[in-house]
């Protein structure tokens, strides 16, 4: 990645500091701006960065969004996704190997495949759930989070849930509205 070339970091660091979270016991994290070729994305390291890149700002060109997206990569830190993602694949994996013993590595890579892709999407929803909260505890309309999630709908195209570590836009930007109308 190369680092970023947007003027509005500093901005967009104390607005997202400044936010209250959903619950208490917050990690410490840092924001890191980057350029990329990738295009738009956003995400959550362990070491407790949210890298987030200038592709995705001005797509989203809309701060409470961008915050939305801010707080879902907090929910991955606040709910320790990665090291439960870790754990649950190398689980996985060994029960796999020990059932179908010395088998192509394929066959036994399958099945942590298809159950890593179910779990990321349920982490997904979490994190989705944990940006939710931090929108509401902070009094910012879900209406940015979900238009965030339609400008990145018209850049990706739906696929199938079955192969995908995400649920699809729809789901996601009605589970926001369910959210909405429990208010």
């Amino acid at each position: 990645m190369i680092p970023s070339a947007l003027s509005r970091q500093t901005a967009l660091t104390r607005r997202f500091t400044a936010l209250l979270p959903p619950r208490e016991g917050v990690p410490k994290c840092r924001l890191v701006f980057r350029r990329s070729k990738i295009g738009p994305n956003a995400c959550a390291l362990s070491a407790g960065e949210i890298v987030i890149t200038d592709e995705l700002i001005t797509l989203l060109d809309d701060d409470d969004a961008i915050m939305a997206v801010l707080g879902h990569a907090l929910g991955h830190l606040h709910q320790r996704h990665m090291m439960r993602r870790l754990v649950q694949s190398a689980g996985v994996g060994g029960v796999t190997a020990g059932l179908f013993g010395d088998v192509s590595s394929l066959l036994v890579t399958l099945p942590t495949v298809l159950l890593d892709l179910r779990y990321s999407r349920d982490v997904e929803r979490e994190a989705d759930d944990y940006a939710i909260g931090m929108m509401k505890a902070n009094g910012v309309s879900l209406s940015h989070m979900i238009a965030g999630f339609k400008k990145l709908e018209k850049l990706n195209a739906e696929s199938s849930t079955y192969f995908s570590s995400h649920p699809l836009t729809s789901e996601r930007i009605s589970r926001i509205r369910r959210s909405q109308t429990a208010e």
